[in-house]
């Protein structure tokens, strides 16, 4: 009978291979997990916006009201602010202001006040710093306006929310957050 000895040099080798196989796999698969979390915090945030969207118009249409969606300022509730980031607010504006320039007032109905997740940032191509709905559900932007959603990185995919002039919207993916 042959007495066993330790282990070879080889195989320990084969050892420390193995596991650093083992320890790379896993940090390639959480790198990737993260990545997919990241993304899905953009599309579900870019999801809330585009619903939301709807809503208003949905709102002016069945109210014959105007309504605003519009990026909400730090400090005011009265004024609409330019970063998306901090959120939105919809604001039916009161039956007295119809037919008056856009301005909010205390008469007016909040209908929804939405914070923003931490990680996504906004960028947009808006020609005001709100999107106001007619009656008859039609917006104040031009042709087609759109808002960038991205994660706060900017390195992963991004989303934009197209807008157009009849009040329809629709969710399309881009590469870039520019």
């Amino acid at each position: 009978m042959k007495k066993q000895r330790g282990a070879t040099v080889l195989d320990l080798l084969k050892l420390l291979i193995a596991i650093i196989v083992v320890v790379w796999s896993g940090i390639v698969i959480v790198s990737h997990l993260t990545d997919y979390a990241k993304e899905q915090v953009v599309s579900g945030q870019t999801k809330v916006l585009l619903v939301d969207f709807l809503n208003a118009r949905k709102y002016a249409i069945e109210h014959n009201l105007r309504v605003v969606e519009c990026a909400k300022h730090d400090s005011n509730p009265l004024l609409c602010g330019s970063d998306w980031s901090n959120g939105w607010r919809i604001i039916a504006v009161n039956l007295q202001n119809q037919s008056k320039p856009f301005a909010l007032s205390v008469q007016d109905t909040v209908i929804l006040v939405r914070h923003s997740q931490d990680n996504v940032t906004f960028n947009t191509s808006l020609t005001s710093d709100n999107i106001v709905f007619n009656r008859t559900g039609m917006v104040n932007q031009g042709p087609m306006s759109y808002i960038n959603i991205c994660g706060i990185s900017g390195q992963e995919s991004s989303n934009q929310l197209h807008f157009r002039s009849q009040g329809r919207a629709e969710m399309v993916r881009v590469d870039s957050c520019e």
